[in-house]
């Protein structure tokens, strides 16, 4: 979706009550996070946060505080995409500060004390707040770990489901982002050589969102996709080339999530098990690995796959 044509991507009636919307001033001037993204602040029954990630003038990503989640967009979006294009020119050109500048220079200024003050405060009002404080720099060996982004994940799960217990669609998309936010850690833990803090909060992710999976609506695919960037890190993981601590821990964890037979309707269920070869190195864990390559599994691609593994030794 580009932003000179978005009007073709979006209901008749959410654009009718978009540009009304805008029409009528109830969309505030967006602030610049970053050079590709804008935020607005659009008033409607409340004040809504809008946010529109562009590349060029490619809609990369979108997303509202709102309810509502009849469709991909609302009244709220489709007034800021008006008033993105109508002032495209003055705001692409415009020599301003990004909003990621100006809390980098205001953070230079402040003094060591008075920023804990202020975190101080903050985690004592806000417990979201709080636990994504503790999750980003608490430091625990791999048990205290792994029960702390637990927490911190069925938490956001908690908040995405529904009365019923149901993650709708738009939720699953917000829950995607708080997920997100968790790799972000995984990531930058595997950079700095935390293979461990990795391994951990990946296997949560794995673990966790599978069974979210059975009470969500991921049509949009906001919640396999993490799944899948999780895996990766274990890949990442093993590439690495672990210490042999973590690597009894990769084997462990793949094997067992392969012979649970809980990934067998997913794409992933073989991953797993290719997983634990490539990390496989004592004779025990190797006859671990035939026993499961070397059974008569019913379809071809089963046979095949075990067959390609079984010959990676």
């Amino acid at each position: 979706m580009t932003l000179p044509h978005f009007e073709e991507y979006i209901s008749k009636t959410i654009l009718q009550r978009g540009r009304s919307y805008y029409l009528n001033g109830h969309v505030q001037p967006p602030e610049k996070w970053t050079d590709d993204r804008y935020e607005f602040l659009v008033s409607g029954t409340e004040a809504y946060q809008v946010r529109i990630d562009l590349d060029g003038d490619e809609i990369r990503d979108v997303s509202c505080t709102c309810p509502y989640d009849q469709e991909l967009m609302c009244k709220h979006l489709a007034a800021a995409l008006f008033y993105l294009r109508e002032h495209w020119e003055s705001l692409n050109t415009q020599v301003a500060s990004t909003g990621e500048k100006k809390i980098r220079e205001l953070l230079q200024k402040l003094s060591k004390e008075d920023l804990q003050s202020f975190l101080l405060r903050r985690a004592e009002r806000d417990s979201r707040f709080r636990n994504e404080l503790l999750m980003t720099f608490s430091q625990s060996k791999t048990k205290d770990v792994t029960a702390h982004y637990r927490k911190h994940l069925r938490q956001l799960i908690q908040r995405a489901a529904g009365p019923g217990g149901y993650v709708d669609w738009y939720r699953a998309k917000d829950l995607s982002e708080g997920v997100g936010e968790m790799l972000t850690q995984a990531h930058s833990a595997l950079e700095s050589g935390n293979e461990e803090q990795a391994f951990s909060i990946a296997c949560v992710v794995i673990d966790e969102l599978l069974e979210a999976l059975q009470f969500a609506d991921d049509s949009g695919a906001y919640i396999s996709e993490r799944i899948g960037e999780s895996i990766g890190i274990l890949q990442d993981v093993i590439s690495n080339d672990p210490v042999e601590e973590i690597r009894q821990l990769i084997f462990s964890y793949c094997l067992a999530a392969f012979e649970s037979g809980r990934f067998e309707d997913w794409n992933w269920h073989w991953d797993f098990l290719q997983l634990a070869a490539e990390v496989a190195k004592t004779e025990e864990e190797i006859a671990q690995i035939f026993t499961q390559t070397q059974k008569d599994y019913a379809s071809k691609y089963d046979r095949e796959t075990a067959q390609v593994i079984h010959y990676h030794f």
